[in-house]
């Protein structure tokens, strides 16, 4: 028993020590951190050899001239296939040859002493070079609309250069942009109602060349007597007269060239004027003049109709013409029917000879 006990007294002093020492050991580790080591004043440490320090160069003490510089632009306007190259001291005659350092635009003088304004309008001109197939139907439909086109325009005393306003927006021609603009002169339905143009399911005289033009003229010559400049007109023309409204209050700026406003009203205007010189000097700007698709014009008379027709196929017949005529020569018939709004004469342009549809 003693020889047991004895035993006994031995293993509880063993874990009594067991526990001291462990209870020992946390202390020194809460209550003495380990000290901090400053890598500095190691012998291992080695700081990174130090290659060699740029000399500092100053420009204006080189014997060299300076070599021109090439730079890749992003172009802004998605149609615009990158790379489009253009040298920073690229000068202006060498993009605009023979036209001298003076470009207009309804009468004001486009500062060209403003790099990104001969940036804009290099990059318009690259991008219709790369279009050449594309100029050449604009060519063509300048040719065929210019003089009707004009006499509207001078009927209302304005620019003669504002035709190049629908140039730039349609390429002279019906299309429809995303937004749901139509016409030569790509109205919404809106703004084409505001200014007289009639806009139902059977019609839609936005897609009529001479009363869209009527009503763009009506248009052109009120955002004028608001903006007092031609170039802010047409960027109002382009996003809308409030957005360019707030876009001069924000900024505090009063010049186009000066506005910073989207990547499309940014380029609008140097669209029109690059377009401008290549209708008006196509051989100086490096365009050809001759293999342009033709436009047959087609001798025409006028039927006056105060009445619905339900059925234009029919009428068409009557009228000694196909249907695909009278579409082709009356694009504002939308439909296969006129609905005719009471008190309201309509013109339907028709063939005066056996006359087959033009081309486009």
């Amino acid at each position: 028993m003693q020889f047991f006990s004895g035993i006994r007294t031995i293993g509880l002093t063993l874990s009594l020590f067991s526990a001291l020492a462990e209870t020992n050991a946390q202390t020194h580790r809460i209550g003495k951190p380990r000290p901090k080591i400053n890598i500095f004043e190691q012998e291992q440490y080695k700081p990174p050899p130090i290659i060699c320090v740029p000399k500092k160069v100053n420009l204006f003490e080189q014997n060299q001239s300076p070599q021109l510089i090439t730079l890749q632009i992003k172009p802004e306007d998605k149609n615009i296939k990158p790379p489009f190259e253009l040298s920073i001291d690229e000068d202006f005659k060498s993009v605009f040859p023979e036209l001298g350092e003076t470009v207009n635009f309804c009468g004001e003088t486009i500062p060209l002493h403003f790099p990104l304004v001969r940036t804009r309008l290099n990059r318009e001109l690259g991008r219709y070079k790369k279009a050449g197939y594309t100029v050449r139907h604009y060519q063509a439909r300048h040719q065929y609309y210019k003089a009707e086109a004009l006499a509207i325009i001078q009927k209302y005393q304005l620019p003669d250069e504002l035709i190049y306003l629908a140039v730039a927006e349609s390429g002279l021609a019906n299309v429809t942009s995303p937004k749901g603009a139509k016409g030569f002169w790509q109205f919404m339905p809106e703004t084409a109602k505001n200014y007289g143009l009639e806009v139902t399911e059977t019609v839609d005289e936005r897609l009529d060349p001479l009363k869209s033009a009527e009503a763009a003229c009506r248009y052109l010559r009120f955002l004028y007597s608001k903006f007092k400049s031609w170039s802010l007109a047409a960027a109002a023309y382009n996003m809308g007269e409030g957005g360019l409204e707030n876009a001069m209050k924000t900024q505090a700026k009063g010049s186009y060239y000066e506005l910073s406003l989207n990547p499309e009203t940014a380029q609008y205007l140097f669209r029109i004027v690059t377009l401008k010189y290549i209708m008006e000097y196509p051989r100086r700007m490096g365009f050809e003049t001759r293999n342009m698709p033709e436009k047959y014009k087609i001798k025409t008379r006028k039927e006056v109709v105060n009445y619905s027709i339900p059925d234009l196929k029919s009428f068409a017949q009557e009228c000694g013409t196909n249907y695909e005529t009278l579409k082709y020569l009356n694009p504002w018939l939308i439909a296969d029917q006129l609905n005719a709004k009471s008190g309201k004469n309509y013109e339907i342009c028709l063939p005066i000879e056996n006359s087959i549809v033009g081309n486009d």
